[in-house]
This record gives structure tokens, C-alpha cells and sequence, in this order.
């Protein structure tokens, strides 16, 4: 099963190329809409390049968007997007470990 984070316009432009449920070949597509929940590691990173030595503290992001990479802070609207192939690559619920999904998404469609 394929898990992805997505901004709400990669989010958006998903649902809009793929259809919710499973398709007559057994493949499966679910949207969640939520926010973000994930924790961020507590304190700057530090990176260190290891070509020139030079050492910085960074704050990452929560997550990014495994579309186009944007930054997904916790409290931000996003997607939660599964892929499977019915039959070998089962679905399973996940969602909820990465965002607190909205009530008025529907459930997925039999």
C-alpha cells in the first residue's frame, strides 16, 4: 500500500485525477482531509556539510508534501492519500497516526 501527505492543492488536483474506492481491476484510492497532528522533534536540527565543515541549526518541518515537497506544519489542512491493489497490497487504516481527520469526509465507498 502506497501512503502519501498531501497539501490541499495536491490534495485537490489527486482527487480530482482519481476516483474514491476500487476500481474493476481490484485498485484502491482513498482521500482523508484533516490537519496535521504530527509532532516535530523537540529543537533545531543540527546539518552538517560534510565537504566544507560548515555546521547550522535548522527547524524542519512536521512533514512535506510527498507531491510537490511544500512544508505541512502541525495545525495545517491536508491530505492523507492511500493507494493498493485489493488482493495483494491490502488497505489498512493509518490516517489518524498523521492527521485528525475532518468529520464531514465521507467514508470510502463500497
Amino acid at each position: 500500500m502506497k501512503r502519501d501527505i498531501l497539501c490541499v492543492e495536491c490534495g485537490e488536483r489527486s482527487k480530482s485525477m482519481f476516483p474514491e474506492g476500487v476500481d474493476q481491476n481490484g485498485e484502491g484510492i482513498k482521500h482523508v482531509l484533516g490537519r496535521m497532528r504530527l509532532g516535530q522533534p523537540p529543537g533545531p536540527l543540527l546539518i552538517l556539510n560534510m565537504a566544507t565543515g560548515e555546521r547550522r541549526e535548522e527547524i524542519k518541518p512536521t512533514c512535506v508534501c510527498d507531491n510537490c515537497n511544500v512544508a505541512v506544519m502541525i495545525g495545517d489542512r491536508c491530505y492523507a492519500r492511500s493507494m493498493w491493489i485489493e488482493g495483494r497490497v491490502p488497505y489498512y487504516e493509518w490516517e489518524e497516526e498523521y492527521i485528525e481527520p475532518d468529520s464531514t469526509v465521507p467514508p470510502l465507498p463500497s
